[in-house]
């Protein structure tokens, strides 16, 4: 009888079980075939759980479509980061118990020149504000590319306090 029947079989969670006889057992059977009791009208005393069922694999199926060719295996890629820094020195106290923009026309880039417009970083790269030589939290501020806001949260940055503005940005060039 072949135990891939599955009415002789109670279902144990993911596995299924079979009660073996443990007497009837003429030959040693391999591991995945086992042979019920043949005595049904009276219970065998020596009995054992079989736990697992190897099934047998059926034939392959058909070959799908060959995939897209893949890039070539001496290629490398190589991360470059592009990083800008803006400056600005507060000419007056700025009160932050309201919310506060100032515009990029305001702020001089690393080389000491005027800017007209933050870099647009979009997913690719992120900004980070210093007050004072202090990294800010991210929630604090936000940047586009015409000023820098500052959301309120009731505190002062006095008059020639530094406010630096880093942009980091990534690029990414193949090399052959």
């Amino acid at each position: 009888m072949d135990y891939t029947d599955k009415r002789q079989f109670k279902k144990h969670g993911k596995r299924r079980s079979a009660v073996v006889c443990v007497p009837e057992r003429k030959k040693r059977i391999r591991r995945n075939q086992k042979v019920p009791c043949r005595k049904r009208k009276r219970k065998c005393k020596k009995k054992i759980i079989v736990t697992k069922i190897v099934y047998k694999q059926g034939p392959p199926g058909q070959q799908g479509p060959p995939g897209q060719q893949g890039p070539p295996g001496d290629a490398s890629i190589r991360i470059i980061p592009d990083v800008r820094r803006y400056f600005f020195v507060a000419d007056t106290d700025i009160d932050l118990s309201n919310t506060q923009m100032i515009p990029a026309n305001r702020f001089i880039n690393d080389d000491g020149e005027p800017v007209n417009e933050f870099v647009e970083l979009g997913d690719e790269g992120y900004y980070n504000l210093y007050v004072n030589a202090v990294l800010q939290e991210g929630k604090i501020y936000n940047v586009n590319p015409n000023a820098l806001t500052i959301y309120s949260n009731e505190e002062v940055i006095y008059a020639s306090t530094l406010i630096i503005l880093e942009a980091v940005g990534f690029s990414i060039k193949r090399i052959h």
